[in-house]
């Protein structure tokens, strides 16, 4: 009877294993695999800015307004 239970429980979490990997492997996205994209665009929204050069106070102005309009 013993043995019975164990071979259940083991096929119990050999089923669960197996069903975590394939749900990785078919693309679902872990909470660090989001937060790893989140800071790559963040990164690329930066040097994005960076490299944009120096604007004057009535072109940032026209900038905020345009956004805020967007919005």
């Amino acid at each position: 009877m013993i043995e019975i239970i164990m071979t259940l429980l083991f096929l119990v979490l050999i089923a669960g294993w197996l069903i975590v990997k394939l749900s990785s492997s078919l693309g679902y996205k872990t909470r660090a695999n989001q937060d790893l994209e989140g800071a790559i665009d963040i990164e690329k929204k930066r040097k994005e800015i960076a490299s944009r050069p120096p604007a004057s106070a009535d072109t940032l102005l026209s900038r905020m307004r345009a956004e805020a309009s967007d919005e």
